[in-house]
């Protein structure tokens, strides 16, 4: 009987541990996703475009706006697929004249750069 606890003490521990551990490597996550918002023909950057992230099922995660150099940022993000979008006025998608914005999936991995593209109206 002793031997039987000893053992299911040992296995909890353990699975304590791994758990912990997974916890732990989850937190403080320091993938980013960063590029430029750029106009499809000429590759302008676009300043003041509004840059929108969002997880695969639609929730908002954060947004941020072009600098003069049409450079966007997001920070500290998990490691996964995201959806980000890109508008500004004055420009739509390249992909159809009825949408105002680009949507882009991407696949956050450590430092990843994504450039995108819209067209002038």
């Amino acid at each position: 009987m002793m031997k039987k606890f000893a053992k299911v003490s040992i296995l909890s521990l353990a699975l304590i541990a791994f758990t912990g551990s997974a916890a732990l490597a989850n937190y403080g996550d320091d993938n980013k996703l960063s590029g430029k918002v750029r106009e499809n023909k000429t590759t302008t950057s676009i300043a003041k475009a509004k840059v929108s992230l969002y997880k695969t099922n639609g929730k908002k995660v954060d947004s941020d706006k072009t600098d003069k150099k049409g450079r966007y940022s997001f920070k500290s993000l998990s490691e996964r697929k995201y959806v980000v979008k890109a508008k500004a006025a004055g420009y739509r998608s390249p992909k159809s004249a009825k949408k105002d914005s680009a949507s882009y999936t991407v696949k956050v991995d450590g430092n990843t750069k994504k450039n995108l593209y819209l067209i002038k109206k």
